[in-house]
């Protein structure tokens, strides 16, 4: 049924203008594995696309990298890393909810998934990455709302060190690389809504996100957040920070952007 679905000249046109705005160009079918809710691989052909080549006389192009190409039409009806998305979903599930990648390995051969941990692995990477692309909309729910509300905004920064590998090759006699211990700023942004009284409702969660991006980056999410709940219909907006400068000559901007 999927090869059937590939196959479709309908199906294809549209993937074809898909690829053109992506500055992608169709290479033929290409035998490809996927894997449906069993977990077991399975082949089939697949519409591949890769980069087009430049049109650009007199100049030659930089080389094509290895792995550049995309079975688009897969990604287009939902797989996942050429996995169906209720196999991934249920891998990634299973990995949040056990201790380890092998007991989540375990779990899902109990339900009769086979998968082994380096695909599960790979999986929460991918879905992991796809998610912080859309974290605005999923980590709301249709009662964050702002309208007829007053809201308090806080946002505040702190420290931790990040382990870094040290480049180059590794000391003779020693059995690690070793590693930089840089300090960073991590940045929490915290949304609430308040009563008349200026109190906080009991009825309404806030909104909690931390993000080690700059503050640049910081006062982006917060506004794509204050744009999702429509913070311009709040009958008030506070906001709430220490003394540091760097936040406070940038909210006015962002409560008239």
């Amino acid at each position: 049924m999927i090869e059937e679905r590939l196959s479709d000249p309908g199906f294809l046109s549209t993937l074809k203008a898909l690829a053109a705005s992506r500055a992608m160009s169709f290479r033929g079918y290409k035998p490809t594995s996927i894997r449906l809710l069993s977990g077991q691989a399975l082949s089939v052909n697949s519409p591949y696309f890769a980069p087009a080549a430049s049109k650009r006389r007199g100049r030659r192009g930089k080389k094509r990298q290895a792995k550049t190409g995309s079975h688009l039409g897969l990604m287009y009806v939902g797989f996942i890393d050429r996995c169906s998305g209720v196999l991934a979903g249920s891998a990634v599930q299973a990995a949040l909810l056990c201790p380890s990648f092998e007991i989540a390995k375990d779990s899902l051969g109990s339900w009769g998934i086979d998968m082994d941990i380096k695909t599960i692995h790979r999986l929460c990477m991918r879905m992991g990455l796809q998610s912080i692309l859309h974290r605005q909309r999923i980590g709301l729910a249709n009662a964050d709302c702002a309208e007829k509300h007053s809201l308090r905004v806080c946002i505040d920064g702190g420290r931790l060190r990040e382990r870094s590998p040290k480049a180059g090759r590794r000391p003779a006699g020693q059995k690690r690389q070793g590693y930089h211990t840089d300090w960073r700023e991590p940045t929490q942004l915290v949304i609430q809504w308040l009563d008349a009284h200026g109190r906080k409702c009991n009825n309404s969660l806030p909104i909690y996100y931390a993000t080690m991006a700059d503050i640049d980056g910081v006062l982006q999410l917060l506004e794509s957040y204050l744009a999702q709940i429509g913070v311009g219909n709040a009958d008030f907006v506070i906001f709430c920070a220490d003394g540091a400068r760097r936040y406070w000559k940038r909210f006015r901007a962002l409560a008239q952007s």
